[in-house]
Parts: C-alpha cells; structure tokens; sequence
C-alpha cells in the first residue's frame, strides 16, 4: 500500500505526546481510528500531514483534597502553618481565575500559560533567552522589558536575514519574546509586530502550526481598540483566506468556507480592498471554478509571502486538473498544453517528470495518450507501509 511519509512521521509526533504504556495504548487506538477513517473516504493522500494536528492526550490535574474525618470518628490533627499558609495562596490564585470547584481535564499542548499569573514588569537586560514554558510565577528579573525585547527582536531579524540563525532557535527566541510580552501585559503596535515577524518567519520555515498561532493572536490584537492600524492587517488577513482554502482542498477541515466567510466579515472594509486581500480572493474564485490555469497564473504573482502557502496544495491543485485533462481530451493532448494547465508554464520537461509519476504515458511524439494513462496521486508518495 502506498501511503504518504509524511504519515509516518505524524504518527511519531502522536506518540511522543505520551507518557507511559497506557497513554501509547490510547494514541495507538485513536491513530487507528484516524488513518482507518482516512483510507475509507479517499482522504489519505489529500491531508497533509506534516502540519496535521495530532490527539490530544487528557491527563487529569490532580488537586489537594481536603482531609476528612478518620474512620474512629476523631478529627485528623490539624495541618502545619506553612501547608495551611500555601492552601491559602492557592485559594486565593483559584478565585483570581474565576475557579468553580470543578474538576477539568486539561488537554497537553503547546498553549502559552502565562496568563495564568499575575503581571508583572521585568527588569532582565538580556538580549537572547531560550523559551521554557510557565509552571510558576514569572521572576522579573528574568523577564525583559519592553525596551530591550526591541532591541532583542531588531537583533534576531538581523540574524535571520544573514542566514546567521537556524529555525528552531529563532522560533524558540521569538517565542520567548511573545512570552515576556504576554506575562507583562503589554499589547501594543510592537506586539502586533513581533506576531507578525513570527509568522512570517514560521511561513518561510514551512511551520504552520506556528503560524496558526501566531495568526489567531493576531486576529485578537487587531480586534482590539487602537491596533487596527498597527501591522499589516490586509496582508495577514490574505494569508487567512489563503490558510483556509489550503485547509478545504487538502481535506483537513470541512468548515473552510464557514471560515473564509466569517474572515470577510469581521474585516475592515479597507482591508477587503487591499490588493492582497483581492488577490487572495481571485484564488478562491479559481479554485472554486475549477481553473487550475487561473490558480497557477495567480499563484506566480503572489504578493508578499503567499506563495509559501500556495506552494502547500499546488501539487493537489495539479493532480486534479491533470484527472480533468485526461477525461476531456481524445485521443491525445499536447505535452505543452499539459504544461499549461499544470502551472509548468514554458517546462515541460518538469511537466512531463510529474505527469509521468502519476501514470501518464505518451506516443512517439511525445503526446499524451488520454485513454492508456492514469492519474494516481498514490504514485507521488513513497511507500510506507510498514507504518500500519
């Protein structure tokens, strides 16, 4: 059976979340269920799971209980004065977050928790500072002003721009700075900044979960009083557009056009009309008619950084338009007008190589030959059965 490697390593990031054989046990069981219902509905090479978010594990939180009576009926002996003095500060923590009483499990993931404590204003000068997450309240002296987190962020850009930083330091100090940022509260047009320079960052690294996160904060601090002229709201909001349709087409989400219309909504009208927001659109409109020319001509002259997010469904965009092709024409069709459709445009060498993996087979003139080819998409992934 021919299954996509990126599955494989799905499956490894699935099961590094676990913690012991019973929670390897439950993840065995939910992969199964994920990649059995995949395979049943045709789904399995169109996901894309590199970036596909894995089951969560729920672990429950254990909190203190109070002590109860002993059998004999006595009271158990009082607690010392500095347990009593710490169930203190947790009850007062406990109703700070507006706690209930209820016990909840808390899902493991990779959510910022510094919201959890009190603010506080940092005093730490250092330029560079690994990002470790939250389990206590934030020391100020290891939290970096604001000053100096801009000072810090014009070094890490000069960094990257220099090929001087590889990516996993540069998101783990990125995310330290979202992180001293958060802990003091400071939501500002520099906040604004250092989520898009993240995001950015994270797109040209090929990382969108990152960049998901980074997105959704975005969309918050533009939601917020004086912030909605503080980035560049138009270009982000194109790159949701764009983030969706790659969600639809590649089967990861079924809400992906609920989405897109609820970013158009809640969009200022000037940045509907920014020409990437427009452009982001005129995509959707391809994709939606079935133009593969269209999406390949507006693929090539995306603004900004959308390509990087064009580039993810491409090859799916083309394997479509290449079943289409051999249903429409007879007996033969043109290598160059494969191309064409295709998006290889003047390279039909790098036309003829894709088409050929996918089982398109051709005469003596180089034609394709409609009726004896076949379009399997299995074909461009490696086997790794031993997966399952």
């Amino acid at each position: 059976m021919n299954l996509p490697i990126t599955l494989k390593i799905y499956a490894e990031r699935a099961f590094a979340t676990c913690r012991g054989d019973d929670e390897r046990a439950c993840m065995q069981a939910k992969l199964h269920a994920i990649i059995s219902g995949a395979l049943a509905d045709g789904r399995l090479a169109r996901v894309d799971w590199a970036v596909a978010p894995v089951p969560p594990i729920m672990r429950q939180v254990d909190r203190p209980r109070a002590k109860r009576p002993r059998a004999d009926g006595t009271a158990a002996a009082p607690p010392p004065a500095r347990e009593r003095a710490a169930r203190e500060a947790r009850a007062v923590r406990f109703r700070a977050r507006g706690g209930d009483g209820a016990r909840r499990p808390v899902a493991v993931g990779n959510s910022d928790d510094a919201f959890r404590f009190a603010p506080v204003r940092g005093t730490c000068e250092d330029l560079e500072k690994d990002y470790l997450r939250l389990t206590a309240p934030p020391d100020p002296a290891s939290v970096r002003p604001a000053h100096v987190l801009a000072a810090a962020l014009a070094r890490l850009k000069v960094r990257w721009r220099t090929g001087n930083a590889d990516y996993p330091w540069m998101c783990g100090q990125l995310k330290a700075i979202r992180q001293d940022l958060t802990v003091q509260r400071i939501r500002t047009a520099f906040t604004v900044h250092v989520y898009e320079t993240h995001a950015r960052v994270a797109l040209e690294s090929v990382d969108l979960n990152e960049y998901n996160q980074c997105q959704t904060q975005l969309r918050e601090l533009y939601a917020a009083a004086g912030l909605a002229d503080a980035g560049h709201q138009a270009e982000f909001v194109a790159y949701r557009v764009l983030y969706y349709l790659y969600l639809s087409y590649s089967g990861s989400t079924d809400s992906g056009q609920a989405e897109l219309l609820k970013i158009l909504a809640e969009t200022p009208a000037a940045a509907r009309d920014a020409a990437p927001v427009a452009h982001a659109l005129r995509v959707r409109d391809a994709l939606a008619r079935g133009n593969a020319y269209a999406f390949f001509r507006l693929h090539a002259s995306a603004p900004n950084m959308g390509s990087y997010l064009l580039d993810r469904f491409a090859d799916a965009v083309r394997v479509d338009a290449a079943m289409k092709i051999l249903r429409a024409y007879r007996p033969t069709v043109p290598l160059g007008v494969v191309a064409n459709q295709l998006g290889f445009f003047d390279d039909v060498q790098d036309c003829r190589a894709f088409v050929s993996q996918l089982g398109f087979v051709f005469d003596a003139h180089g034609d394709c030959l409609c009726r004896e080819s076949r379009c399997e998409p299995a074909r461009l992934a490696q086997d790794t059965s031993s997966l399952l």
